[in-house]
């Protein structure tokens, strides 16, 4: 459900229905943390459909690159 919710967000981020400096100032954090630990399942998960959760990824990398 964690997973489900970012990617919600990162779709929102996205399509610029929200403040990317306002859900990075809120999430950022939590974002990469979460998607650090749960990589391996995200990897697994991807192997049997693809474009699972890719929104949530991109943001996730994105942010962690701005360290």
């Amino acid at each position: 459900m964690l997973i489900n919710y970012f990617e919600h967000i990162s779709i929102l981020v996205k399509n610029k229905h929200v403040e990317e400096d306002i859900i990075k100032d809120s999430f950022k954090t939590i974002f990469i943390n979460t998607y650090t630990l749960l990589k391996p399942y995200i990897d697994n998960s991807q192997e049997a459909s693809r474009k699972i959760w890719l929104n949530f990824e991109c943001l996730a990398e994105k942010w962690s690159k701005e360290k």
